[in-house]
């Protein structure tokens, strides 16, 4: 049986650690993986601190299957990671500085948190959004078990708690398995984005308030 919960501050670093591990075997695009292993861990640790924001994990039999992180505000996670952790990242950022790769895609990836739409009006324009799920994991042989839908359902409560109602997500075209994962949610398409030699799959989805699901805690 699943059980899904939210880290806080008393979880083990360790946690964050494997949630990095299951990052780096499950998506396969983005910038992230070029600052490297340790850089990852420590911005989930500041993620799962930050106000409006948070790590929900799944478990099964004592493991750690899946996670999902998410934020109501991107911008103000971001300010916050930075704020707590920006010298820490730096640091385990740094040996990765030096590869052209990871320098070459680094002005995009500190500036995505802070990009603005100057019509705010369009709802459901994905530059107009401002809470995001950040990204979403599931071990290879647990995710017929139902964990993404829970994480996801998991976000979303929080996300009702914090009176937001819309959020956005993006993928890779080319990743089928999620782009479909996706659609059965819900999600709305609302464009592409060409992001450095990717093409993203940009998605919307309008929370019903009224809404309830599983019991997760």
């Amino acid at each position: 049986m699943l059980k899904i919960m939210v880290l806080d501050r008393s979880t083990p670093y360790s946690t964050f650690v494997e949630i990095t591990r299951i990052h780096l075997a499950s998506i396969h695009h983005g910038a992230l993986p070029l600052l490297g292993s340790p850089f990852m861990a420590r911005m989930y640790f500041e993620i799962a601190r930050a106000p409006k924001a948070g790590i929900w994990v799944a478990w099964k039999d004592d493991a750690l299957v899946g996670f999902v992180a998410g934020c109501a505000d991107l911008s103000g996670c971001f300010r916050s990671v930075l704020c707590r952790g920006g010298f820490s990242l730096g640091v385990k950022a740094l040996p990765k500085l030096f590869s052209f790769s990871a320098l070459r895609r680094l002005p995009t990836l500190l500036a995505y948190p802070f990009r603005t739409n100057p019509d705010s009006s369009k709802r459901n324009d994905f530059a107009a959004v401002r809470s995001e799920l950040l990204a979403i994991a599931v071990k290879e042989g647990m995710r017929e078990l139902g964990a993404g839908r829970l994480l996801v359902e998991a976000f979303e409560k929080a996300l009702r708690e914090w009176d937001v109602h819309i959020y956005r997500v993006s993928t890779n075209t080319t990743e089928t398995a999620s782009n479909r994962f996706y659609s059965r949610m819900g999600f709305k398409p609302a464009g592409t984005q060409q992001h450095h030699a990717l093409k993203l799959q940009l998605y919307v989805k309008q929370l019903d308030p009224t809404e309830t699901f599983s019991d997760v805690s």
